[in-house]
């Protein structure tokens, strides 16, 4: 039988255990490899639900990841789930009035809903943040664009 050294086998034990957490650390994803699974999931597997979950999960850990919300934002209408879309780019939005990619999201939900009251409204709180831009000239860009 082998000789157990009193001494050495508590420091063996704790060495064992902070390689097996430090194991257990390295598992977790950050929020960018949430978001590329969540990406993966999407595009890939057309798996919409766990791309959302993905999404949300990543937003715990930075909740002001606007690419992160604006894609959720985006998954939204494939399962029909427009309003929770909605409600997502907003959200991006009032926290990040100047991304673009949330601005274009928004549109892009507004038109491809046909809800034109609403992409007016739109059009109204962008033309007051942004500048000269109409309604006229985000039907006729997203009009160039399908043909």
């Amino acid at each position: 039988m082998y000789a157990v050294n009193k001494k050495k086998f508590p420091l063996a034990l704790l060495l064992a255990l902070l390689l097996q957490l430090d194991s257990l650390a390295q598992k977790e994803l950050t929020s960018d490899g949430l978001f590329l699974q969540a990406r993966s999931a999407a595009f890939e597997k057309d798996d919409y639900l766990k791309a959302r979950a993905l999404c949300k999960e990543a937003l715990v850990k930075i909740p002001n990841y606007t690419d992160i919300e604006v894609f959720l934002g985006r998954l939204h209408p494939w399962d029909k789930l427009r309003d929770s879309a909605r409600i997502v780019l907003t959200n991006a939005l009032a926290k990040n009035s100047t991304s673009l990619d949330a601005h274009n999201a928004l549109i892009d939900l507004e038109y491809w809903s046909d809800d034109s009251p609403s992409l007016r409204q739109f059009s109204a709180m962008l033309k007051s943040q942004i500048g000269r831009i109409t309604f006229k000239e985000i039907k006729n860009t997203y009009r160039s664009k399908k043909l």
